[in-house]
């Protein structure tokens, strides 16, 4: 089975914006365009960052939005194309926790 690496990066087509893609086994998918541009932000997504690093979070307020932005978008995608993460979500661990534990009591 071949190992699932999505990554996340961005390009600078027009003056100011940057357009972010996820690239999943050479597949590009689209994710979003964001009229703020920033060179250490595009800096940082021109080369293409692992999706598992978006987890880590930064004192820099505009990278930290960024990031959720990244992770709840990819997300959904990552579900409507039915492939599967690295990384499970913090609430969806509580969730099949919670699930697991209703289980075991019944």
């Amino acid at each position: 089975m071949k190992k699932n690496n999505p990554i996340v990066f961005c390009t600078n087509k027009k003056h100011g914006h940057l357009d972010f893609y996820l690239d999943v086994n050479g597949n590009e998918i689209y994710l979003f365009t964001t009229k703020y541009y920033s060179t250490p932000i595009y800096n940082e997504y021109k080369n293409g960052v692992r999706l598992e690093s978006a987890y880590k979070s930064t004192c820099k307020y505009r990278q930290q939005k960024l990031r959720e932005m990244i992770l709840r978008i990819s997300k959904n995608i990552l579900e409507e194309y039915a492939i599967p993460s690295e990384k499970p979500h913090k609430n969806e661990i509580t969730k099949q926790t919670v699930i697991s534990a209703e289980v075991d009591v019944a």
